[in-house]
């Protein structure tokens, strides 16, 4: 459960590059446009949050007009812990719906939120700060909100992340996602290193992960003969699924290179309560 004390800011490489959270957007065009498009009660003025803008917020301008471009109204705030950043940020990447608040976790003063997205954040935190991080930022979400907090790659080809969401139970572990967009080939073992924190490291709740990737792997042995990049990654998904994997094997979502892993194992580790107080 996470404490009222909020966890510790740390100074995190701040360079990326545009294109490189993309993968993301595939998912959310697929599964979450009744998220993005709600608008009564408090829906009306919730807005879309990115934490960790980095030294330049190329990908949260980015995702701000990719957002918009498809739901027109919807607002998009920057976050970042860096005054110079925030400052950067508001001078050189300006657009509609588009603003900006320096804070750790979470906009200040709280505002309702829709989905909340934080990655290539977390990696240099220690596992034990990590529910303490998740509660922060899913503060200000409201009931059917999401949390979606992973890693990339450096190009962007590549993506592990946690879905939490926000229900009147607290902060419930919905799935891994993993994405790709098999500009580099396919195998599982091109996940390792975007594991999300908290499945990420050796030891502890790693196991669960790396014996996943694993049977992924054992699934993908087969398939490598066809050269076909896409064609092993869906033969392999699906090969899972009639092995009794808990994954999704919905063809919409395999054609953009999506796969959802509904372990109840990573349900019961990772999902957690809220302070009282919360939206």
């Amino acid at each position: 459960m996470p404490q009222n004390t909020p966890p510790t800011t740390r100074r995190i490489p701040g360079r990326t590059r545009l294109g490189r959270l993309r993968l993301l957007d595939r998912y959310l065009a697929l599964r979450e446009q009744p998220l993005l498009t709600r608008r009564d009660g408090p829906w009306a003025t919730a807005a879309c949050a990115d934490i960790g803008m980095g030294e330049q917020a190329h990908t949260t301008a980015e995702w701000a007009a990719w957002l918009r471009g498809r739901w027109p109204g919807l607002e998009v705030l920057g976050i970042d812990s860096e005054h110079w950043r925030v400052d950067n940020a508001r001078r050189e990447h300006t657009g509609p719906g588009l603003r900006y608040a320096c804070a750790s976790f979470a906009p200040s003063p709280p505002e309702p939120l829709r989905l909340v997205r934080a990655l290539n954040l977390l990696r240099g935190y220690p596992d034990s700060e990590l529910p303490t991080a998740w509660g922060a930022m899913a503060r200000d979400l409201l009931p059917g909100g999401l949390l979606v907090e992973g890693s990339t790659d450096q190009p962007g080809a590549a993506l592990g992340a946690h879905l939490l969401r926000r229900t009147d139970r607290g902060l419930e572990h919905e799935a891994l996602l993993f994405a790709t967009d098999l500009t580099r080939g396919f195998a599982p073992a091109m996940f390792r290193g975007v594991l999300p924190h908290r499945v990420r490291a050796r030891g502890g709740h790693s196991t669960t992960a790396r014996a996943f990737l694993n049977r992924w792997t054992t699934a993908w042995e087969p398939t490598r003969s066809s050269g076909d990049p896409a064609a092993m990654f869906r033969s392999s998904v699906r090969a899972l699924a009639d092995a009794g994997e808990p994954v999704e094997a919905d063809e919409a979502l395999l054609e953009q290179g999506l796969m959802l892993w509904r372990a109840p194992t990573l349900a019961r580790l990772f999902s957690l309560a809220l302070p009282a107080g919360s939206p």
